[in-house]
């Protein structure tokens, strides 16, 4: 399964069999799709009645794209998403990865570095030690905000009286 590093970059292990496939929604009927990794177009790879393609994934940064058709007489809010076949073969949306008949380019695009298996090891490891938390975690409940009102030590002054005017001059 695609691991997403960002918006941008997925990863998944070097020689990995890889099924993604498009989904229309709202958009008029039609639902056509062109498949391509790493330069190289992908022959049509129907997935449960939908545009799909299938490839291995090579060694490094590779690029993936998916041109999509929309119906000249859809809405804008027509939609296509992107999944990929789970190891159960089931349909897993690709977290992100969707576009809409806005007028933008129907295009959706990103990264795939394919990780060998000792580098995809060390990789996960570094970014284990990217998420720790730098800082200790706020106490919960009660015991969190006792600890903000803590009491702040104040010097004492002395008592002073007031004295009216009147009781000034009768001195």
């Amino acid at each position: 399964m695609l691991r997403r590093v960002n918006a941008g970059l997925y990863e998944e292990d070097e020689s990995a069999d890889v099924e993604l496939a498009v989904k229309a929604a709202n958009n008029g009927g039609v639902e056509a799709a062109t498949f391509d990794y790493d330069s190289a177009v992908l022959p049509p790879h129907p997935i449960e009645g939908h545009p799909g393609g299938q490839f291995t994934v090579t060694g490094g940064i590779r690029q993936f794209r998916v041109l999509v058709v929309f119906n000249p007489a859809a809405p804008a809010s027509a939609r296509y998403d992107l999944f990929q076949i789970n190891g159960a073969g089931v349909l897993v949306p690709v977290a992100g990865k969707s576009v809409t008949n806005n007028g933008g380019t129907p295009l959706i695009a990103f990264g795939i570095d394919g990780l060998s298996a000792a580098a995809d090891a060390v990789t996960r490891a570094a970014r284990r030690k990217a998420r720790k938390p730098s800082r200790p975690k706020p106490k919960k409940g009660m015991a969190r905000r006792a600890a903000k009102k803590k009491p702040v030590a104040r010097k004492s002054k002395p008592a002073r009286r007031k004295v009216s005017r009147k009781m000034a001059k009768k001195r």
